[in-house]
């Protein structure tokens, strides 16, 4: 995470992918509140990473805290109580709300005097990410919440069967013209593109690779290694300032 990604972002519009907020959820910080405006404000963060979490997207989703959205002009929020959170409490709290527990990156940058938090939300085969226990009279357990455009939605019955069927890979040949054609349209964009094998994939999103899915799915490509018949290798793409994936 760094404030190059940041630009990129805050060049985007906010639509499936990108979410601008002015601030964290109102009291989420503030001890002395009741606890259940509290409890509130916990629930809308849980929510809002969620929704992107659970979106039908091949990027990772987008949270801006500290940007006033305008009908496209953005702005840094003016405040004077100045909050400022960590990635890992961030992690542990969402892990104790969501199950299974989202892959975040979050940083805190300088703008105008103000800080600007960026919470990137990746996208991951193991999804939906369900709401672990209640929060609040706001969330409850069992329910999955997912964006569509710049709306946040519960899914019902014909939406989360779309999400758990889309989890499995999807088998393919290398030498197919549908990944030519993929890997063709990801080097026009500016991505690294390499087949990685399964035990190596955790190391890899680690490291900043991303999965490449399917058009309108979240099933990952996957295909046999070239040397044995068994192992898997997934298809991973890296943006061109980070080292390639090897």
């Amino acid at each position: 995470m760094n404030e190059n990604t940041l630009n990129e972002v805050l060049q985007m519009v906010e639509v499936v992918d990108v979410d601008f907020k002015r601030t964290f959820p109102p009291n989420y910080f503030d001890p002395s509140k009741k606890s259940s405006e509290r409890e509130k404000a916990r629930a809308e963060l849980v929510k809002d990473v969620a929704a992107p979490a659970n979106a039908e997207s091949t990027n990772p989703g987008y949270l801006v805290y500290g940007i006033n959205d305008q009908d496209g002009q953005r702005k840094v929020f003016r405040r004077n109580d100045i909050e400022r959170e960590d990635e890992s409490i961030l992690s542990s709290f969402l892990a104790k709300y969501l199950d299974p527990a989202p892959k975040i990156e979050y940083g805190e940058f300088k703008r105008d005097g103000e800080v600007v938090g960026l919470l990137q939300v990746y996208r991951v085969p193991e999804y939906p990410h369900v709401i672990r226990q209640n929060l609040g009279n706001s969330i409850y357990a069992g329910q999955v919440f997912y964006r569509e455009g710049t709306s946040t939605k519960l899914a019902l019955h014909e939406r989360l069967a779309a999400m758990f069927r889309d989890a499995k890979p999807f088998n393919v040949r290398r030498s197919s013209e549908e990944l030519r054609t993929i890997s063709l349209d990801l080097q026009k964009q500016g991505w690294h593109t390499s087949w990685i094998p399964e035990h190596e994939m955790n190391e890899r999103l680690q490291e900043g690779g991303l999965l490449v899915y399917k058009a309108g799915t979240r099933r990952p490509y996957r295909t046999n290694s070239d040397f044995a018949a068994t192992a898997w290798e997934y298809l991973m793409k890296r943006r061109p300032q980070q080292s390639p994936l090897k």
